[in-house]
């Protein structure tokens, strides 16, 4: 018995001493209706955000998201594989969405969850019903930085 103690601590050891450390780096983006002339505006602004959220977290990794964030850290990846380290969640009843990276360096997985965060607040805004004058009807907030 305990020659099997001894050697599980012994894997445990060795996989601990070879394996590649990542860290995982958080933010939060908020939504919201850009403008509201009456309450009756604010509450169908809301009510139509509430509903898009989690469409909006479906498009983080996707290559409108994430290609300006490679070319504007210069990364040397395609879009697919950024994807591979890139979730969002969208926790129900808000309109918040939590933006994460995962990534060898602790300070690449933060400038990297806040790239995402500042492009996909680009591509919705872009992709949400514009107002009278052309503005967009949603805007977005970085409410956390990872």
């Amino acid at each position: 018995m305990a020659a099997v103690t001894l050697l599980a601590f012994l894997g445990a050891l060795v996989w601990s001493l070879t394996s590649t450390p990542t860290y995982r780096a958080t933010g939060r983006v908020y939504f919201a209706p850009a403008y509201a002339n009456s309450t009756a505006d604010l509450v169908q602004g809301s009510n139509y955000t509430q509903a898009q959220v989690a469409s909006f977290a479906e498009l983080v990794d996707t290559p409108a998201v994430l290609l300006p964030v490679i070319g504007d850290l210069e990364l040397d990846l395609g879009p697919a594989q950024l994807a591979q380290q890139v979730e969002a969640a969208a926790p129900v009843d808000t309109v918040l969405i939590e933006v994460s990276v995962t990534d060898r360096s602790a300070a690449r997985s933060a400038v990297l969850a806040n790239a995402v965060m500042d492009s996909l607040s680009d591509v919705v805004e872009s992709l949400a019903p514009a107002n009278e004058q052309g503005a967009p009807s949603l805007g977005a907030t970085t409410v956390a930085g990872a």
